[in-house]
Formats: C-alpha cells, sequence, structure tokens
C-alpha cells in the first residue's frame, strides 16, 4: 500500500511539472509531436549542440518526434488489435507515450533490465520466431560490435508482415559504412566514431545491410513524415526514418 501511495504521487508529481513546463515554455512557433505542446522554441542539445532539438517539456529530440509523427500518422491511426510490439532501450518520452495506445502489447527491453520488462542482449534475443508485429529500436546498433546478429535476431522474432524501425545515426554524405574493430579505447573511438561509445559510422549503404539480413528496408525523408513542418516540429533533415518489413 505504501509502495502504491508513493507511485500516485510519483506520478501526480510529473503530471504537475510536465503542466508547468509546458506554461512557462508556451508560444506558437513549435510544436512537439509527441507531447502536443505549442512552444516558443525547441532548445539546443547534443555536442556540438544542434539548434532546435531539445523539446522542454517531455525531453524529446529530433529523431524522437519524427518517429512518432510517423506512428501516429502512418500506423496507429489505423487502429490496433493486440499489436505486440518491442522497443530496444525504450526513450522516456516515447515510452510514455506506446504505453497508453490502447491495442498495444508493448515489451520494452534493455541488456540489464533495468527499468524495463525484460533483460537481453539484442544479438541473443530470447524470443520465439514470428513473435513480434513491430520492432521499435533507436540508436543502439552504433553501440554494437556485430550489428549483423542484432539485424538478424529482429528479422527473425518479428512475424511475417511485421514492421520495424531500426534508426542509427546516418552521414549521408558517406557512401559505405566505417567501422574497424581494432579500433578499442574510448579515446580512439571518439575520433573515429565521433562518440566514446560508437563502434561504426553508418553510410548509405545502411539500408542494404538490412536487406542483406532478409528485410525490405528503405529511408523515408523528413518532408515525406511531416510535409512543411521540419522547422516547426524541430525535425532534423539529415535524419532519414529508417522503415523495414518483414515480407510474407
Amino acid at each position: 500500500m505504501e509502495t502504491t501511495i508513493r507511485t500516485k504521487a510519483s506520478i501526480a508529481k510529473q503530471r504537475l511539472l510536465r503542466i508547468s513546463r509546458k506554461l512557462y515554455w508556451f508560444g506558437q512557433s513549435r510544436f512537439c509531436t509527441i507531447c502536443h505542446s505549442n512552444l516558443r522554441t525547441f532548445l539546443p542539445a547534443g555536442d556540438p549542440p544542434r539548434p532546435n532539438a531539445l523539446c522542454p517539456v517531455c525531453y524529446s529530440v529530433e529523431r524522437h518526434r519524427m518517429i512518432w509523427a510517423f506512428l501516429s500518422g502512418r500506423l496507429f491511426r489505423r487502429g490496433l488489435r493486440h499489436f505486440r510490439l518491442l522497443h530496444i532501450a525504450p526513450e522516456w518520452c516515447l515510452r510514455s507515450s506506446l504505453e497508453k495506445i490502447a491495442g498495444i502489447d508493448y515489451w520494452t527491453s534493455s541488456l540489464n533490465g533495468a527499468g524495463t520488462r525484460i533483460a537481453a542482449d539484442i544479438t541473443k534475443l530470447p524470443f520465439d520466431s514470428d513473435f513480434f508485429d513491430g520492432i521499435l529500436c533507436s540508436h543502439v546498433l552504433e553501440h554494437e560490435l556485430n550489428d549483423q546478429s542484432a539485424m538478424k535476431g529482429f528479422f527473425r522474432v518479428l512475424r511475417p508482415g511485421g514492421r520495424a524501425i531500426l534508426q542509427v545515426p546516418l552521414e549521408l554524405d558517406r557512401e559505405f559504412t566505417f567501422e574497424d574493430p581494432k579500433i578499442v579505447s574510448p579515446e580512439d573511438r571518439l575520433r573515429a566514431f565521433g562518440q566514446h561509445d560508437h563502434v561504426r559510422r553508418y553510410g548509405r549503404d545502411y539500408p542494404e545491410r538490412l536487406r542483406s539480413v532478409g528485410f525490405d528496408a528503405k529511408l523515408i525523408q523528413c518532408e515525406e513524415i511531416v510535409p512543411g513542418g521540419t522547422l516547426k516540429f524541430g525535425l532534423d533533415p539529415s535524419e532519414p526514418l529508417c522503415y523495414c518489413i518483414k515480407r510474407h
């Protein structure tokens, strides 16, 4: 009983804080597709800082809002009936919205299982084949040494006709993905891959890497998802959405 009371109090506090942030940052210049906040600005985020990036209410960044705009416009609008979704390393802003959607059997997973439904290594997914209707995995594969094993695992556990969003930092001016397993120290990885815990830089061949394990994979540009809304919705036109289907 005491734990339940503390949990309810925490939820109420979070709601109150979100309302206060909505009021403080209210404006008409920007709109967050996830928390539905009208904002005067998005905040800088990242290193180096990206302008027009962070929602000051739900703390989403560009890729989160792009993913949500796509999901709500292309998939959820159709209505769902027991749609089993696997969300890898779930971001709070997306998770808090996905959990509210009727019809989703929502599974969250992380490597150590902290705060998620199940602990799982994405190269050794502990699920039956054809188990999920959808998979959401954003900015995880660039940390994984054996990304091909992870891609094969995603393909295996997705049912025929299932869909996946497998998002990575994508460098569209790079033709081929750059990786070197001999680069192991955090300092060297920072210099080579742009972040101390990244193990590659993905290029334009990323969809082909997904096709090699069986996916029908394509890149969808921000402008196609939200026509004319890149600035207002705080999207990054340099990072398209990677959308995959497991064909029957």
